[in-house]
């Protein structure tokens, strides 16, 4: 019998179909070194202390981290909206019921939303256009405009005829570049 163990009546097991007596040595603990059991060995316990200091010191980094971060619960996608086609068919109004679907559906506080008008599409932002009321109304629900300088100097209009709610960039299609260098994301109703 080996010296690492002893076989009593109760370890030893008889397999009934093969005739054969399967030996289960165990180690009585009186004849158990302690060096084989990791927690009483001094190199183990003292690995296992670095280990923890190493734990604790990466949730406390994770925790400042957090802690010093700005936490922005309600995730807001920006979008940036081209408006550029003409009013044939009322495409100004339907691009502004688009936005207000969008709006209702997701949510005002989930959306960034940004419109820039040039070439045709700058008609929509005029103060006596059709679409003036419903501009009122997204602007109010958070939505921003934006009038192209140039398309107002071809289409001869002055800031004087734009509602108080439309700001003005110096160029429409670089001010779509911008926005979306910046992480907004082209939408084309």
């Amino acid at each position: 019998m080996p010296a690492s163990g002893t076989m009593n009546a109760k370890t030893a097991k008889h397999c009934s179909n093969r005739n054969q007596v399967i030996a289960v040595f165990t180690a009585p603990m009186e004849q158990s070194p302690a060096h084989l059991y990791k927690w009483n060995n001094p190199a183990v316990a003292t690995q296992i202390e670095v280990n923890k200091v190493r734990l604790l010191n990466t949730i406390i980094t994770i925790t400042v981290i957090m802690l010093a971060s700005p936490v922005t619960y309600a995730q807001t996608d920006k979008i940036v909206v081209q408006l550029t086609r003409d009013n044939e068919n009322f495409g100004h109004r339907k691009a502004f019921f688009q936005i207000d679907k969008v709006l209702t559906e997701i949510g005002e506080d989930k959306l960034d939303i940004v419109v820039v008008a040039y070439e045709d599409g700058i008609h929509a932002l005029t103060q006596n256009s059709r679409t003036s009321s419903l501009l009122t109304k997204l602007a109010n629900r958070g939505v921003a405009f934006k009038a192209c300088m140039i398309s107002m100097k071809a289409w001869e209009l002055s800031e004087d005829d734009f509602p108080l709610e439309v700001e003005f960039v110096a160029a429409g299609a670089p001010e779509m570049i911008r926005k979306q260098l910046a992480g907004y994301k082209y939408w084309k109703p």
